[in-house]
Formats: structure tokens, sequence, C-alpha cells
């Protein structure tokens, strides 16, 4: 079971990365990926590389002479240009792309653009709009090699018509080369879609492998602790934990200290691939039965060596990451060959498919390392974490081929007993016990249901009455007991729980999934106190498809969004009148909720809890909420709801 849900998790993620990796549509209209741009590099110069040496390249203003703009094609490779020499202040330069988008005429103006880079190896990144800036990432400029670039353009920054000078700014040392990607400008939703598409593979899914493979090394750990003289299971949890934490640099912001920047090197990278090297080859020896003293004397001597290199004071006066990379990478290819070798000559399947992986993961490190080096299109992804995934998955097929071994021989032993009882009188005897315990096994199994079902209706109603109606009074009669609550609060509070638990109720009574009905009861309980509050109450309800969907946990939810919805306008609109209207959309229906009154803007006003709670309620509704409003205009809250339950998928 564990073999073929790793398989089945194996195929989506190499489904998810066929897509990531498949070139863009280049006929959709609403987005422009430009394979061209100009080009201009400012001189050079000493600045510290921490996070105040970024932002006051960031803040220089632009250093262009007209002439300096030169045509170049995207994506774009900029190798190493000089030796490093000072780490603490390399010569950093900024470089300037420039692409010219030209927003469509017939474009909202309230729908927003993104300009969006799939990469960006470097060390920080800024976007200007017509001279502005308008993004860059000076607070996580550490983990620019590894999250995509984007920036949102909102209606006050173009018009429909309007030619954009795009500039994206690029930082980088002159000592470690850069890389980027196309520039993609177009609708924000189809880009928000590829940015979150990348970063889920390229951050998240990293994140989630390290923690299956430290729930491996778990498993191992267990194993090993069960039988205590198989010590490969214990090497290979060892090796799990190690792997993890060379998977925390696709995750883990790298420290803007350089005290803590060495450490970060020195745990994550430097000290964690000698002993994967190391752990590794021990385990696959143990595990096939084949031994080589001197290789492992070697390896344990360069799990020392490293270890000693990078936690001693030699790190700190110089740059040995080359050295220590070098020989970690040599020394991986060595254990490869042997494991290789050795799976040649023997008749083993497990280790023939470990020596293939390993091979697969050698290619893998060398396009990883290229694809860091600015050697390969910047457009890929690091896909050594999948390669770990896979080489723990050939770990545990070699396990389960020696155990099903094991099992199919005992298996084998007793298969004279098993023909002894296969005779005809005793099947039929036990296919009929079968089926009667099936028909038992049905029975309770719709006892269990009926009663899961009440249960859960009945955590439902006590959840609600619960979070609504008893915090309500919980928080009043505090008040109360301490004399803080005037009476017409007391009324306003104790009328509130009435109408809390008036709508818990009314989302009991049968409607017949019918909106209409649903929506007048919310008109019988609260069209008095609107007209007590000299609110005029326009009621354009129109006949509305039955909605097939609407259960009493979602018509609670319903109730409890368009209440909340007048009472923020009795508390906080200060309007004279509200309108009420439903339209029917054809597979969607909508609820309009207008009022007269004050309004605000909602990009300067920050989300209250009404509002979140608003945006919760139609999230579980599978519905879209939309609010207008500008200051003195009153407000649009927009309530669209499908019709069917595929509709709403």
């Amino acid at each position: 079971m564990l073999i073929r849900l790793a398989a089945i998790l194996g195929a989506w993620q190499l489904f998810g990365l066929l897509l990531l990796l498949s070139p863009p549509d280049s006929t959709n209209e609403k987005v422009i990926r430009f394979e061209q741009a100009s080009r201009c590099r400012e001189k050079a110069g000493l600045y510290p590389l921490n996070g105040e040496g970024i932002a006051a390249m960031l803040d220089q203003p632009p250093q262009i002479q007209q002439d300096c703009w030169q045509p170049v094609t995207l994506p774009e490779n900029n190798p190493i240009q000089e030796a490093k020499v000072d780490l603490n202040h390399p010569h950093l330069v900024r470089t300037w792309y420039r692409v010219h988008y030209r927003v469509p005429d017939d474009w909202p103006v309230t729908k927003p653009l993104m300009i969006f880079v799939p990469r960006v190896i470097a060390n920080a990144w800024q976007i200007k709009i017509q001279g502005q800036p308008v993004a860059d990432n000076r607070s996580d400029w550490r983990s620019t090699w590894n999250r995509p670039v984007s920036a949102p353009l909102f209606a006050n920054q173009f018009q429909p018509g309007q030619t954009l000078d795009i500039d994206v700014a690029i930082i980088a040392s002159l000592a470690e080369g850069f890389s980027i990607a196309r520039i993609s400008v177009g609708d924000a939703t189809i880009l928000g879609r590829q940015k979150a598409f990348r970063e889920y593979f390229q951050v998240v899914m990293p994140q989630a492998l390290s923690a299956v493979i430290l729930l491996l090394g778990l498993f191992f750990l267990s194993f090993w602790l069960a039988r205590r003289a198989e010590t490969e299971y214990l090497l290979l949890a060892f090796a799990s934990v190690a792997l993890a934490v060379l998977n925390l640099r696709y995750t883990l912001t790298q420290p803007d200290n350089p005290g803590l920047d060495r450490w970060y090197d020195a745990l994550i990278i430097d000290s964690a691939v000698p002993w994967i090297n190391c752990l590794v080859y021990l385990f696959i020896a143990r595990f096939a039965n084949f031994s080589f003293p001197w290789v492992e004397r070697i390896l344990w001597l360069h799990v020392f060596v490293i270890n000693l290199i990078t936690f001693s004071p030699i790190s700190l006066q110089y740059d040995t990451s080359l050295i220590k990379g070098a020989t970690s990478f040599l020394i991986g290819i060595v254990v490869k060959v042997i494991v290789v070798w050795q799976a040649i000559i023997s008749q083993k399947i497990g280790l023939r498919i470990i020596a293939v992986l390993l091979v697969i993961g050698l290619f893998v490190g060398f396009h990883d390392i290229a694809l860091n080096l600015n050697l390969i299109n910047p457009e890929g992804i690091y896909i050594g974490p999948y390669s770990v995934l896979a080489l723990f998955a050939g770990f545990l097929y070699a396990i389960q081929r020696r155990y099903v071994a094991a099992i199919n021989g005992k298996e084998r032993l007793n298969a004279d007993l098993t023909k002894r009882l296969a005779e005809r009188e005793a099947l039929m005897q036990r296919l009929t016990e079968s089926e009667a315990e099936l028909r038992c096994q049905q029975c309770r199994l719709l006892k269990l249901e009926r009663a899961q079902t009440l249960a859960e209706e009945r955590h439902r109603l006590m959840h609600d009455m619960h979070d609504g109606l008893g915090s309500t009074l919980l928080t009043t009669l505090a008040a109360i007991e301490k004399n803080n609550l005037p009476q017409q609060a007391v009324a306003d509070a104790l009328r509130s729980c009435i109408e809390d638990l008036r709508l818990v109720i009314d989302s009991l009574e049968p409607t017949a999934n019918d909106l209409v009905t649903l929506l007048a009861t919310i008109r019988y309980r609260l069209g008095q106190r609107l007209e007590s509050a000299g609110l005029e109450l326009k009621w354009e309800i129109n006949d509305l498809p039955p909605l097939l969907w609407l259960e009493p946990p979602d018509a609670l939810n319903m109730l409890r969004l368009v209440q909340e919805a007048l009472v923020n306008i009795l508390k906080h609109a200060k309007a004279s009148s509200v309108r009420v209207a439903t339209r029917d959309l054809g597979q969607q229906v909508e609820i309009q909720i207008e009022d007269n009154g004050m309004g605000f803007d909602p990009q300067t006003v920050a989300p209250g809890r009404g509002m979140l709670s608003q945006t919760r309620r139609a999230e579980r509704l599978g519905s879209e909420l939309q609010i207008e409003s500008r200051p003195g205009q009153g407000t649009l809250v927009r309530l669209i709801l499908p019709v069917s339950k595929d509709s709403r998928a």
C-alpha cells in the first residue's frame, strides 16, 4: 500500500513538473511574454553584501546614459566576470531591462495587471513603471534565487491604451553573475496562477518533501528499534535527517547577518552533503551485503575533514566553499560508481533500481549546479528535492522486495495445507457466512451513518449556538455584572441574541432549496428593526431557480451573511435607505445589498472582523463576494451563488 501511494504521489508530481516546464501558451491575448528587451548596465560599485548595501543600491537614482540601452534576447545568462576578492565589499552592479507594454484599449480599469518573471538568479531586484518604483525584494533579498518575481499594477497606475515603460533592475555581484527569465505582463489572474504554481513546486513542495523524508526517517528508526541487528535502517534514518536538512535551503530564508549566514551555509550545505554521501553508501553496502573498508574509511575521513574546516576559524578567513563543494561532489561520484558496479555484477533488482536512481540523481545535480551558475535557461526549477524522493522510493522498493520474498517463502511452505482447506463444501459454507456477515455489516453501517448524520447536525447547532448566541450572552452578562452596560445596550444585545437564535431556527425550516423563501425570513426578522432605525427598505426580490445544494448548514451561513451585511449598514453606514435585490444569471444567482450611506475606500481601509467573517462564509458557500464602495457614495455588496454543485465547483 505504501509503495502504491508513493507511486501515485510521484506520478502527480511528475505531471505537475511537466506542466511547469512546458512552454507557455503564446496565443493568450491577455498575457504578453517578452522575448526581447533593452538592457543597460550601470557602473559597478563597492557595496556591502547585506541588507543595507542592497537598500542603498535600490534607493540610488539610475545612472543611465541614453546610448546605454542595447537590445538583448530573453532569457539571458550573465556569467561570472571577476574572481571573488572581498566578500564583505564585492563589486555590485545594477543592470536594467526595459520592455514597453501597451495596455489594451478595452481593458477594464478596475481589473489589475501583473508583471511576472519566473526566476531571477541574482542578489536583489526592483521593478519600476514610468520611472516610479512599484516593487522590490529588499526585505527578502537572500531568497531571490528561488522565488518568482512579480508586481501587481492597479487602476491608479495605468490607463487603457497607455504604453507603459517597465524597467526591471537586477543587482548582482560580478563575482557571481546573474540570470533573468522572460518578462511577462498581462492579466493578474492568469499570471497570479503561474506565480502560485511555481511557488508550489519551488518552495512548498520541497518543504513538504522534507517532512515526508523525516517521516520516513522515523519509520526507519522505529524499524531499527524493533530489529537492532539490522543497522542499515539506523543509517537510513540518519540519512533522512541529513537530506531533510539539505532541503531546508529551498524553504528556509538565509539570515541577513554575516555570522548567522556562515552557520547557515555550514549546517545546511557544507556539512550535510558529506554526511549524505557517507550514510547513503553505508546503508546500500550493508543492505546489499558488499563491503569495501577503504571506501568507508575515506568517507568517514571526508566527513571529519569537511566538518573540521567548516566549524573552524579557517572558514572565517578564507572562502572554502568551492573546495568543499568540489570534494563532496567528487566523493559522491565515486560512491555512485561503486554502487553501479555492484549493481551490474549482482542479480538484485532492488540494488539495480537504486543504482539507476543514483545515476539520475547525478544528472539532476549537474542540472541544478548549471542552473545556479547561470549556464542554462533560468526558467527551469531545481529538481534535486524530487530526485531525493525518487531515491527513497527506490529504497522502499528494495526493502519491500526483501520482505515480500521472505513472506512468499513462508507461504510456499504452507501451500499443501491451503489446498486441503479449499474443498467445495467448506467454500460454500464460507460464502454463506460471508454473505450473512455482509448483510449485518450493511445494517450496522446504515445505523452508523444515521447516527453520524445526527451527531454532525447536533455538533453544528452546538457550534453555532456557542460561537454566536453563547458568546454574546456571556459578554453581555459580564458587562451587566460589572454595571458597565446601559439598559438600551442590554436590550440591543438581547435583541441580537434573539435574532441569532431565530436565524438558527429558520435555517432548519424546510425551504425546498428556495432562496427567495430564505430571504423572506430575513425581511420578516429584520424589517421592523430597519424601519425603526429610520431606514427605508427597498425589496426587489425576483423569482430565482432553486439552489439544489442549499441544505440547513448552507442556509444558516446564507442567513448570517445577509444579516451581517444589513447590521453593518445599521451600525456604520449612516444611510437612509437600503435596497435588497436578486438577479438570475443562468448558472448563477446574485444577491445585491446596497445602501446610500457614507461609504469607504476599500484600498485604504483594512478589512475588519465583520468583512473577514463575510468572506469566510462566502467561501464555505462556494460563492463569490464582491464589495464596491466609494466615500460618500454608499456601499454595494454582491453575493454570487452557483445554482448547482457542478457550477459551484
